[in-house]
């Protein structure tokens, strides 16, 4: 180590730090995932245990991560330090970093290439007259609310939303080990997106924090213009009756439990390590509690609103078209590129409306994966700081390395068959039973090994004339991260293990089975981050409370 420890950069200011994690935790699974759990586990009784997992699970880790990235003024690798055996919880977490960023710009991309269709006056998806159309496309509805099927049909009749998602988007191949060709559109708009993340964050927070100002604000603007659009719709409450009508017996069925848990974690990027790296860069003394529980109640309002402007949508074309509700929610890409392009088409201006959708899904997206590149820059910044401080264009060049090295492999992604590995991606690699691992190990960690009350000096040295940690509510915080927090993920990880099934994913044509090929790379995601747990201890050689006060004067 260094005999004097470099001065860490820190935010202008701080709302590029509130902004930056705004953006970074309001992110797609807001749009998509829990509008349709609310929807699918009790509706307005899905609520319960998805505010207990907030609760007891996000305030407090979310909590614990800004503060030791804070205290240690370190990245989410080096942070560990402070507890050396636990050293390979940073690099676990940095691993589901990279999952999380090699896959979710694919996203971004799909969502690039509907939003220059509809940018151009043009939308194929909503009628049955394209190259790609089966005979089996079909938009029109019996009185019973099914599918009217064409004469020259002889299959299942197909809505030109799906069709257009599966044969003119994806083209989709046969399966997981029909890799097919490379989806030369999709690529022009990885490219891009990939682009569009460097320049947010080739000079590290002070370019990602000033970005912050629109990829953080614009989202919930239009947010709101779909929402208030949404709820003056004939049939809007149609939509809302279903997303928010509380099933009460739901609430026993553990099934409802784990998936609110699972979506609270992914949501709130727990266990990645990107948290702890954000607050990194804050001054010493910044009260962290004060925002941390304002981040969370901004989360939880965003995923609330998402759910009405999306299901009063849907509720309209239900109204309009005699679709039964059960038939239109769908988890995923089916609800950002299928259902909700299906319920827009019938409104006035439907090219407008589709391109704020789109636009909205792209900017909400972008801001995540600036959030988890910048912290994956800055872990690995962190082994060499003084080598990056010399010169300051290794940082940008480093950069670029890291997004051409997640572009390449995101390419598999974008093949013919990559919707079959992105399935495997989104399911076994940045949710589930890993992330739950490395939630309950950073717990223990710092609530059994090193200790509640020394953390609690930690910070009272830091902030404790703005809120004394040795007093309520600091108290309720400890009790979670000792008792609460791990034993509420251990009881999430247990059912999870109980339920895993063989991986799978729904088709047009019914549900298709992975073959033993694409199993092994759902266990190898699964299992990439235990190993890791295990690392060999690091030297105790963290700054010390004096050096980290000398750092913040000296910024």
């Amino acid at each position: 180590m260094d005999s004097k420890p470099s001065a860490r950069i820190k935010w202008t200011n701080q709302r590029e730090f509130v902004l930056t994690v705004a953006g970074c935790c309001i992110g797609l699974g807001n749009v998509w995932r829990f509008p349709y759990l609310c929807y699918k586990y009790g509706g307005g009784a899905f609520l319960v245990p998805y505010f207990t997992f907030v609760l007891l699970v996000a305030v407090p880790t979310m909590l614990l991560e800004f503060s030791m990235g804070q205290f240690m003024s370190l990245g989410g690798i080096k942070v560990w330090k402070i507890v050396p055996i636990a050293k390979g919880i940073g690099f676990a977490g940095m691993i589901l970093s990279s999952w999380f960023a090699i896959y979710y710009v694919v996203i971004l991309a799909w969502a690039l290439f509907y939003f220059l269709h509809s940018a151009t006056g043009n939308s194929p998806w909503s009628n049955c007259d394209n190259s790609f159309n089966s005979p089996c496309c079909s938009s029109e509805y019996n009185q019973n609310g099914t599918l009217v099927i064409p004469e020259a049909c002889n299959s299942t009749a197909q809505l030109p939303e799906t069709e257009f998602w599966f044969q003119r988007t994806l083209n989709i191949s046969s399966g997981f080990e029909d890799v097919g060709r490379l989806r030369l559109e999709l690529l022009g708009c990885l490219v891009i997106m990939w682009v569009l993340v460097f320049f947010c964050v080739f000079k590290g927070i002070k370019s990602t924090g000033k970005s912050a100002y629109v990829t953080a604000t614009m989202p919930m603007i239009m947010l709101l213009f779909l929402v208030g659009n949404g709820v003056s719709l004939p049939g809007a409450s149609i939509g809302l009756r279903y997303y928010l009508k509380p099933v009460y017996h739901k609430l026993v069925d553990p099934e409802v439990w784990l998936a609110a848990g699972s979506q609270v974690i992914f949501s709130y990027v727990l266990g990645t390590g990107v948290l702890t790296t954000l607050g990194s860069f804050n001054k010493y003394d910044y009260n962290i509690f004060k925002w941390t529980s304002r981040l969370c109640f901004l989360n939880c309002s965003a995923s609330f609103l998402a759910g009405i402007a999306i299901f009063s949508v849907l509720g309209n074309m239900s109204y309009e078209t005699g679709i039964p509700m059960e038939t239109v929610g769908r988890s995923g890409p089916g609800l950002a590129f299928i259902a909700y392009p299906r319920a827009l088409k019938a409104l006035p201006y439907c090219h407008v409306w589709f391109s704020l959708f789109f636009g909205m899904l792209i900017i909400l997206g972008l801001a995540s994966e600036c959030s988890v590149i910048e912290s994956i820059s800055s872990m690995i910044v962190d082994f060499h700081q003084s080598w990056f401080d010399k010169k300051k264009h290794r940082r940008p060049i480093f950069v670029f390395f890291v997004c051409v090295l997640f572009f390449l492999m995101a390419l598999p992604l974008i093949n013919q068959g990559g919707i079959f590995l992105f399935n495997l991606y989104d399911s076994y690699s940045v949710s589930g039973i890993c992330v739950l691992v490395v939630v309950i190990s950073q717990s223990i960690a710092m609530g059994w090994l090193y200790g509640v009350e020394k953390f609690y000096d930690d910070l009272f040295d830091m902030f404790g004339h703005k809120m004394d940690p040795r007093r309520r509510p600091w108290s309720f915080f400890g009790i979670c991260w000792k008792w609460i927090t791990p034993a509420i993920c251990s009881a999430v990880l247990l059912a999870q293990v109980i339920s895993v099934k063989k991986p799978s994913y729904s088709l047009p044509s019914g549900i298709y089975q992975y073959p033993a090929s694409g199993t092994a790379v759902a266990a190898f995601m699964t299992l990439s981050t235990f190993e890791l747990l295990t690392l060999p201890n690091l030297p105790v050689d963290h700054p010390s409370r004096q050096e980290l006060k000398l750092i913040d004067e000296q910024k």
